[in-house]
């Protein structure tokens, strides 16, 4: 293995999109990036994917999973199998430009102190653009957050901080680890140049799913991460959200279900509460408002 090029386990965690996941392992094995593997987490899909993979990729390390772990212990299952310095988180519905992890690696490689990149997520539907993620950001920079979508992770950021948290179904995971990572002395980084081409797609995808586990996770995080008084501000600030999804969209279920939860996890997540430093996520709000071309200091 040559010196200057660390291995990079490129990972994707799926789950019944057997068609979308074979554009999604064609683009990573032809990354020009030399030293690769690919591993591909199988959340108990129930479309063939398991036979599908280990017939056609044997290159490919496919993991097994006995029911569907959710997008983020699904990925931690996959971060104990990945083997590189790096670990690039790929959607089974995404694929990669073919040197989008040799740039991420060496925007890496550039500073000790970027724990992730991410690349710059290009929407599409044939040979239409729909969006870009994130959108009118052309040059690289240091920020708040990430989208596990399109991330290099380093793997001693993962080892320092920890991984995903496992309580998480789905929405929300990366914004709970890019706290850390800053705390922990680590940055999020976009790289533009690094590029994800992503279609849409009917599975998983709901709206009132997405907002449900994005605020019930988002409440997670300020319990367990977020400093006083931060933590209650983003507590009422869900509540709010949450009454104002019920009036737009006639879910009037979800501001009970929600406050029940809280109450839930006010109690069980007592013992689990490590809140990061004021400075540390004072930084992150500033990031996710403001990125810098410049490395912030912490």
């Amino acid at each position: 293995m040559a010196q200057d090029t660390p291995l990079v386990s490129i990972l994707i965690v799926t789950w019944n999109r057997k068609v979308d996941l074979i554009r999604s392992i064609e683009s990573a094995l032809a990354q020009n990036y030399p030293t690769k593997e690919v591993v591909v987490v199988d959340n108990a899909s129930q479309d063939g994917t398991g036979v599908m993979v280990a017939r056609d990729f044997p290159q490919v390390r496919l993991i097994l999973s006995h029911r569907n772990l959710g997008c983020p212990s699904g990925r931690n299952l996959g971060f104990v199998n990945c083997f590189g310095k790096y670990v690039y988180l790929l959607d089974d519905d995404g694929w990669l430009k073919d040197d989008a992890v040799a740039v991420a690696v060496a925007r890496a490689e550039s500073d000790d102190a970027i724990g992730i990149v991410m690349s710059r997520v290009f929407e599409v539907c044939g040979d239409k653009v729909l969006r870009v993620r994130p959108a009118g950001r052309d040059e690289p920079a240091y920020q708040g957050g990430f989208l596990g979508c399109a991330a290099l992770i380093r793997r001693e950021a993962l080892d320092r901080v920890g991984m995903f948290p496992d309580d998480f179904v789905r929405q929300a995971e990366e914004n709970d680890l890019a706290i850390r990572m800053i705390d922990g002395g680590f940055f999020c980084f976009l790289e533009p140049s690094s590029v994800m081409y992503h279609a849409p797609s009917p599975v998983g995808r709901n709206l009132k799913v997405f907002y449900y586990y994005k605020l019930r996770n988002t409440t997670k995080t300020a319990l367990r991460l977020l400093p006083f008084p931060w933590n209650m501000l983003r507590v009422l600030r869900n509540g709010g959200y949450a009454i104002w999804f019920t009036l737009r969209h006639g879910t009037l279920t979800m501001p009970v279900r929600l406050a029940c939860c809280f109450i839930h996890d006010l109690f069980t997540l007592k013992g689990q509460r490590r809140p990061v430093s004021c400075r540390a996520f004072r930084l992150f709000r500033r990031l996710k408002a403001q990125p810098s071309e410049g490395r912030p200091s912490l």
